[in-house]
């Protein structure tokens, strides 16, 4: 979460803490014209096969803050971007969330 009045871009990176490996995002291939602010970006990680449908994977996930909801209650489809973890993770994975002025890390288990 940000308050509403942020402006700018975040960048989201994510990685497998154990196993360094790195965490993938992809366009839901199903609600492509709908990505709520969030864009998958950076270096292409691969190509996946999600819902019946190639998707590429990308190694960076870019939000733009204009188009992201601001009521409190409002929350983001999970599968718009998917997010991919690969074969073996550890489950530990930890996040990097950078925007003008902030770096964030946190880490979640599954």
């Amino acid at each position: 979460m940000v308050e509403p009045s942020f402006k700018g871009l975040i960048l989201v990176r994510a990685r497998d803490l154990q196993t360094n490996q790195v965490v993938v995002f992809a366009h839901n291939p199903l609600n492509y014209d709908e990505y709520f602010g969030a864009i998958p970006a950076g270096a292409v990680a691969g190509k996946d096969y999600v819902l019946e449908h190639d998707v590429l994977t990308y190694t960076e996930l870019v939000l733009q803050t204009e188009t992201m909801h601001t009521d409190a209650a409002s929350v983001w489809p999970v599968t718009a971007p998917l997010q991919g973890f690969p074969n073996g993770s550890s489950g530990c994975i930890g996040f990097q969330v950078d925007g003008a002025g902030f770096t964030e890390h946190f880490v979640v288990g599954y």
